[in-house]
């Protein structure tokens, strides 16, 4: 019998990698969008289990559009659920939840603000 849970992945923004602009997820309009409207890059923060996805396909999945800010009230968590289909033609059957959290790195909270007052001054 097959487990109920193959695979378990957390990805998200990496604070030791830092807030890293995604430009192939911003539209080239949105060139000088507002921090809270661009992508940022995204990684898997963890995973338990085996899976025959890579690290960067299962992120892209996860996370299409990167990492977004956003300001309170945050939007309301997101439920997937998913089948894909693999090169071999296996299925993968699976779910996904994508929550906003409060930000706590200071680091993080320093560089959306200095991103966001940059903003103003190009506006």
């Amino acid at each position: 019998m097959a487990p109920l849970v193959e695979c378990v992945a957390v990805a998200g923004l990496d604070i030791s990698k830092g807030l890293v602009p995604s430009p192939s997820l911003t539209a080239e309009s949105d060139e000088h969008c507002s921090p809270f409207e661009c992508s940022y890059n995204a990684h898997v923060l963890c995973r338990h289990g085996s899976t025959v996805i890579d690290d960067e396909a299962l992120t892209l999945f996860c996370l299409p559009w990167g990492v977004r800010f956003a300001v309170p009230p945050a939007p309301a968590p997101i439920f997937y659920s998913f089948a894909l289909t693999l090169q071999d033609g296996s299925k993968l059957f699976g779910c996904k939840a994508v929550v906003y959290e409060r930000v706590c790195s200071d680091d993080i909270v320093s560089a959306l603000t200095l991103l966001m007052e940059i903003h103003m001054i190009e506006m």
